[in-house]
């Protein structure tokens, strides 16, 4: 389903220390899927992530140590909001076709 209008920026590598603010992917097709629950004591958020057509030099940042993630989501011309920030637990990749997808 398309959904006019939207738009969104992913980082990767994301710092909230003013070291940096990783880097920006945007105008790739993305899907996510956030879980979010109630009391984040008893059970922890979570959210799943994939990004189509990265370059070489995005889907290698992936594979990095503790890499942390900010996705903003919202409409063009507007203020994004903050959707999901926190740190890259796994990472896969699939083959569709002749190109390779990460997720």
């Amino acid at each position: 389903m398309v959904q006019y209008d939207r738009d969104y920026s992913l980082y990767l590598g994301w710092q909230e220390d003013g070291a940096g603010s990783g880097v920006l992917i945007k105008g790739l097709q993305i899907e996510f899927d956030i879980d979010k629950v109630i009391n984040n004591r008893l059970k922890a958020n979570t959210s799943t992530i994939k990004i189509y057509n990265l370059t070489p030099a995005q889907a290698t940042l992936l594979q990095k140590d503790q890499l942390s993630v900010r996705l903003l989501v919202g409409y063009k011309n507007t203020t994004l909001s903050e959707l999901c920030l926190g740190n890259v637990i796994e990472t896969s990749t699939v083959k569709d076709g002749a190109y390779r997808d990460w997720e």
